[in-house]
């Protein structure tokens, strides 16, 4: 159950880091200006 859970988390945190790794890189390309 434990693990499980620990192995659901891990998972959610790599996907969040993706997600926002590429929202900030979608923001430099897309608007330089704001930077």
């Amino acid at each position: 159950m434990a693990y499980q859970l620990m192995k659901e988390f891990s998972l959610f945190t790599v996907l969040y880091k993706t997600f926002r790794f590429f929202g900030v890189f979608f923001l430099c390309l897309f608007f330089p200006e704001s930077y």
